[in-house]
């Protein structure tokens, strides 16, 4: 099914009913999978994108903002992160950007969905630099709550680059207390973790605020990090927490740490992006306060048990 033309269309529907239509010049590829429906077409105005379940996850053009600040803020404020850990991002770009790190000695990419991989091998292989192919990186197709439960090692960095906490969707039970418990095992007394927790502003922000608030319950320290990439028609939000206090870092530091630490340019972030995007609205900051749901596996609607098996 290629060499379509423009009248082609991929419905997203987004929070309450609203849909937006991603205009397909061509269909890469179309099928179901084991756990859900991809669709990768290009698109004039995004170059390629990436839908699952109607979704969209990826999108050529602006990825690099979404990837550079779920992978690089948390990373900076660890300072060397050796040991990494990415759940989901199975189509390589988190890889590509953790794997930037000059001092990093391996990282272990986990997606329960073997043909998310198989697309960012073929289609994003420019695009993810071949990151699913280096030297350095383990891949393994795997659900992630049973890998985190049932790992020994401990990661100085773990990016949880997930589909967002939507009361049906897949990933649910990676935005739990139970799950979370699992990350802080796994967590060395230095790491960081990065979450990627849903949208950002009204009327849909309640999803973030509940998963930090649930994070709360769990560590003893919490940032949030703004987001913004066209394709995704909202900011998203990512939650960032550590077993000990963030570091203080001025524009200096900061500055200093991307030019020695880190191979290559960034596009998106530096010294003056990594403190805007730490910067929350008045708004968000009293909603994260007010915030009183905690997920729980012990407490999950009906339709929870259905996806746990599916779970990314």
């Amino acid at each position: 099914m290629s060499g379509c033309q423009l009248r082609d269309y991929f419905p997203e529907i987004l929070t309450g009913g609203d849909i937006f239509l991603h205009s397909a010049e061509e269909i890469l590829e179309l099928k179901k999978t084991k756990y859900q429906k991809l669709a990768l077409i290009k698109s004039k105005l995004y170059g390629k994108v990436l839908l699952l379940d109607n979704i969209c996850q990826i999108s050529e053009v602006d990825e690099f903002i979404y990837h550079e600040l779920l992978v690089h803020v948390p990373a900076i404020f660890h300072g060397n992160p050796r040991n990494i850990l990415i759940l989901g991002g199975g189509d390589g770009c988190a890889l590509r950007e953790a794997l930037k790190w000059k001092e990093v000695e391996n990282i272990t990419l986990v997606d329960i969905d073997e043909e998310v991989i198989k697309c960012g091998k073929t289609h994003f292989k420019t695009l993810n630099q071949n990151s699913l192919e280096h030297p350095k990186a383990t891949i393994l197709i795997e659900n992630a709550f049973d890998f985190v439960k049932n790992t020994s090692k401990k990661w100085d960095l773990i990016i949880c680059d997930l589909s967002d906490p939507v009361d049906d969707g897949p990933a649910m039970a990676l935005f739990t207390k139970e799950f979370f418990s699992s990350l802080k095992n796994i967590l060395h007394p230095q790491g960081i973790i990065s979450i990627q927790s849903g949208p950002a502003a009204p009327p849909d922000h309640f999803y973030f605020t509940r998963v930090a608030n649930t994070l709360k319950t769990i560590f003893p320290y919490f940032q949030a990090c703004i987001s913004f990439c066209q394709v995704y028609l909202t900011p998203l939000a990512f939650s960032i927490v550590s077993l000990k206090e963030f570091k203080t870092l001025n524009k200096k530091q900061i500055k200093e740490i991307i030019h020695t630490k880190i191979k290559g340019t960034l596009k998106f972030l530096d010294e003056e992006m990594f403190f805007a995007a730490l910067t929350l609205p008045k708004f968000l900051k009293n909603a994260i306060e007010n915030e009183q749901m905690v997920y729980s596996l012990k407490d999950m609607p009906r339709w929870f048990g259905n996806n746990l098996e599916n779970t990314l």
